[in-house]
């Protein structure tokens, strides 16, 4: 996540990134407390250097004036330049280091009040950098005091460079900023971690809000839809009951003496009627599905006979096509399903297929495959018309979707036909996809998972 500070002088707060998650909101609490530390060990450096100054100790006086040089331009860097704090910090933990090994040593070591300045260092170390360096600093801190140790017990250890009568002074002064040190080190991250906790509160308040807004927006979208859905079958309902009326005087009009051109019409109005009538209930039966309307029916069914019921049903095929039913694994075999819906869903697959196929082959398979132990009905339709166009096939079970949108198309439908099968197969625990043949054509395959009667298991 990128971050930005806003460079302006006016003060801390204002160069902080606006809280925009977590991150921000770390990032944030290990920025101040590097600041507070840097400017920390700058004031002490710079003590040091000029005690070392007055002291006349010229090691002291190199080493601490460069340190304290070092730790003010981190402290800048730091303050300007946000995401450079982390590079400013290392080299201000390594410069702490050589200050506090050079005043350890130069002081007498384990055996004198230098011993003061040890702790410190991986206190600060954790407060800059974290778990991985202060262990570091510890592992350090210890070889120090051990090496310190040894080299007193065997007489070996550089002696005290301070003047002896400058070291009570000088010993009082490193307890003060050990003290001082470790107070203001504790005292900032107490500080930066209340502040920062109350922008974890207001940020967990501001998530919260935003939750409950979407969830509101959810509940009125779905009450947008469920009134679309009660428009949609309302109307649906309201076009059928003149549609029936107007197919039942056709069929009386027929019955009649009409001429040549009465008998063309009346034809018509039948075969639009159906046609309208068709994709009425289509939509009906979509919108019943679509939103849970549709109560799934487990009772006990011969397969076969389904496949027979759609070959009688598709006895004439359209658009000059051939169509063919291969089922014969399926002889005898009892399964508990909703056979409806499984039928409502071949028929719109088939009528696809028919529609969009002229003067090919459809094949219809179905057979019974064990996955795991689970009996599976996976049925196959298959043609050998124009295909689907790749582009399109991940939107092809949406609804009102159709291979060609076009207003000047030249297939006739509403798209609801696949997005009802994809609805009523999903209810029944199943999948539907599409996938175009290696030649002409597409094949869609179903599998639905169904239960067996015993002596079929």
């Amino acid at each position: 996540m990128e971050r930005k500070a806003q460079n302006n002088s006016d003060g801390l707060a204002r160069l902080e990134p606006k809280i925009g998650g977590y991150d921000d909101i770390y990032f944030r609490k290990r920025r101040l407390l590097s600041l507070v530390v840097l400017g920390a060990l700058f004031c002490a450096s710079v003590s040091a250097a000029v005690i070392a100054f007055l002291q006349g100790v010229y090691i002291r006086q190199v080493i601490n004036t460069i340190v304290a040089t070092v730790v003010l331009a981190c402290f800048v860097v730091s303050y300007r330049y946000p995401k450079k704090a982390a590079r400013s910090a290392y080299i201000a933990i390594v410069l702490l280091h050589i200050i506090g090994t050079s005043g350890f040593i130069s002081n007498g070591g384990v055996s004198h009040y230098a011993a003061v300045l040890l702790p410190i260092i991986p206190v600060i170390t954790a407060l800059l950098l974290g778990r991985l360096a202060i262990v570091i600093s510890l592992i350090y801190v210890l070889i120090l005091g051990l090496v310190s140790g040894g080299l007193t017990i065997y007489g070996i250890h550089p002696p005290n460079m301070t003047v002896l009568e400058h070291q009570p002074a000088f010993a009082m002064y490193l307890t003060i900023v050990s003290v001082v040190s470790g107070f203001i080190a504790i005292y900032s991250l107490i500080t930066t971690t209340e502040l920062l906790n109350a922008d974890v509160r207001d940020y967990a308040s501001k998530l919260e809000e935003e939750a409950l807004a979407r969830q509101k927006a959810e509940e009125k979208a779905n009450e947008a839809s469920l009134a679309k859905s009660q428009f949609l079958a309302t109307i649906s309902h309201e076009l059928r009951t003149p549609l029936n009326s107007i197919m039942g005087f056709t069929q009386q009009l027929r019955k009649l003496e009409l001429t040549e051109r009465g008998v063309g019409c009346t034809d018509q109005i039948t075969a639009s009627s159906k046609d309208l009538l068709k994709k009425v209930n289509d939509l009906l039966e979509y919108t019943e599905t679509i939103y849970s309307k549709a109560d799934v029916i487990i009772e006990p069914c011969v397969i076969e006979d389904l496949f027979l019921s759609l070959t009688a049903l598709y006895a004439d095929a359209k658009n000059n096509n051939s169509l063919k039913f291969i089922f014969s694994a399926l002889q005898n075999k009892v399964i508990f399903t909703d056979v409806g819906k499984i039928k409502k869903s071949l028929i719109n697959i088939i009528d696809n297929a028919l529609e969009y196929t002229q003067g090919g082959d459809v094949v219809v398979m179905a057979e019974i495959q064990y996955v795991n132990g689970n009996a599976i009905l996976v049925c196959d339709v298959q043609d050998t018309g124009v295909g689907i166009d790749e582009t399109k096939i991940d939107t092809l079970f949406d609804v009102f979707t159709q291979h060609d949108m076009t207003p000047s198309r030249s297939h006739e439908g509403v798209g609801l036909g696949l997005a009802s099968s994809y609805s009523l197969i999903t209810i029944l625990g199943g999948t539907l996809s599409a996938e175009n043949n290696k030649g002409d054509g597409c094949t869609f395959h179903l599998k639905i998972p169904v239960a067996l009667e015993e002596n079929e298991t």
